[in-house]
């Protein structure tokens, strides 16, 4: 369900003893100051997941779990504007996925680009495709003892990705934008991908805020922060060593 927007109105209210009264609005103040508070949030969790003090399975509210076909070129691309938000990060692409369709189509001619497939759902999986750099990409395709290579087949071959980038020419049929892509090849095949989506900014009282409810005061404190610059013009808020402390602490208790 996540936090109330309503909840962190009242709760930033009562603190500045604003109960019933105009001098803060909710377009003017609230609203721009919780957005703020949403930012300063996302970047801290960054930093979290940066040094594995915390992971994105933490924030339930926003994982995803979704079903494309890959294009001719086994390469999948994320378009915001299909899927309906926008992707924050990757944390399990799952080749060959069981979906709630039985009997789906994915053969036929091969198509270039990418599906997202909106009305399919993810059920499991027995593949979990390893994460490579670049270099280890094209380092590790023949080398049959790593993920991702291109000489082992059937049921031992483990899969591997390659983070999204870019491919784009004037002569390149495919996807235009960033793509993923995934090793050994699911040509036109089916391929789950698990992933944070970016939480959504808040447009009204009556919203929440994609974020566990344990969050609600530290979302109250960096709000009023935001608010209290705006009426003093005192220093921007700065992401402290003890902020992403007390983040991580709130979402594991």
């Amino acid at each position: 369900m996540g936090i109330w927007v309503s909840n962190v109105v009242n709760a930033m209210k009562a603190r500045i003893d604003a109960e019933g009264s105009e001098r803060y609005l909710f377009e003017q103040d609230y609203k721009p100051a919780i957005n703020s508070a949403k930012d300063i949030i996302v970047t801290a969790l960054n930093q979290a997941f940066a040094s594995n003090k915390l992971t994105p399975e933490s924030l339930r509210e926003l994982v995803k779990v979704k079903v494309w076909q890959a294009s001719k070129y086994s390469r999948i691309s994320y378009d915001a504007t299909d899927v309906g938000y926008s992707l924050w990060t990757i944390f399990g692409v799952y080749p060959d996925p069981v979906v709630n369709k039985k009997n789906m189509s994915v053969g036929g001619e091969e198509k270039s680009t990418s599906t997202y497939l909106k009305d399919v759902s993810y059920l499991s999986s027995d593949k979990s495709a390893k994460r490579l750099t670049l270099e280890e990409w094209n380092e590790n395709a023949k080398n049959i003892f790593v993920a991702g290579n291109e000489l082992m087949k059937g049921e031992l071959s483990e899969s591997a990705y390659l983070e999204f980038a870019d491919y784009s020419s004037e002569s390149y049929t495919g996807n235009r934008g960033a793509e993923i892509q995934v090793r050994p090849s699911i040509t036109n095949g089916l391929c789950a991908i698990a992933f944070l989506k970016y939480p959504s900014s808040n447009s009204a009282e009556t919203d929440s805020l994609e974020f566990p409810e344990s969050l609600t005061e530290l979302f109250v404190d960096t709000a009023l922060n935001m608010i209290s610059v705006k009426e003093n013009g005192g220093n921007l808020f700065q992401i402290s060593e003890a902020f992403v402390s007390r983040l991580i602490g709130l979402i594991k208790s």
